[in-house]
């Protein structure tokens, strides 16, 4: 072997690993916009997205759509109302209908919850993944305990995903908005 091939296989090492670091920095890059939408029933849904009859036809039938309330967030109080399907939930609301020059009835996705091994991430974690998974693809994240739950939390300006880890698992995986007066 020449001086020159060892120089360019040296070279091409180098290139290598530096190229793989990049990938691994590039897996645990920030949130995205992208990252605040799933496909559920090969339906696309995204956090802020327009609720309609249409799209809920779209999910398939749900087992429970109900009221929850009139809930205190940022500066006002909107209707938020919960959609049960088997593998998700999904709460649609009137937030921000107010600032945003909307009809008071005008609803949009205001959280995703995914329950099932079917439903993932856009980067492709489900109910069931390991804990080392989510952090090889979203990093360290955010860890808290709430109610006896361990989550690790990761945000991008007033939107947030949080996994609920039980024994090393993501148990649940939480797509919503943050109230801007926590």
């Amino acid at each position: 072997m020449t001086q020159l091939n060892k120089i360019m296989i040296g070279r091409l090492s180098l290139a290598a690993l530096l190229l793989s670091f990049a990938t691994l920095a590039g897996a645990q890059q920030g949130l995205e916009e992208p990252d605040f939408t799933v496909t559920l029933n090969q339906q696309p849904v995204s956090l802020g997205q327009p609720w309609s009859d249409k799209l809920q036809a779209s999910l398939g039938k749900s087992s429970d759509d109900s009221f929850v309330g009139e809930v205190p967030f940022g500066d006002g109080n909107y209707k938020f109302y919960r959609h049960v399907f088997k593998d998700f939930d999904l709460y649609s609301a009137n937030l921000w209908w107010d600032s945003q020059s909307r009809d008071f009835d005008s609803y949009i996705v205001a959280q995703i919850t995914l329950r099932g091994a079917t439903s993932h991430t856009a980067r492709g974690i489900a109910p069931g993944s390991s804990e080392d998974n989510v952090t090889e693809l979203y990093g360290p994240g955010e860890k808290e305990s709430s109610d006896g739950a361990e989550w690790i939390g990761y945000q991008r300006d007033n939107k947030r995903i949080s996994f609920e880890i039980v024994k090393g698992k993501v148990n649940s995986i939480n797509i919503n908005y943050v109230d801007d007066r926590q």
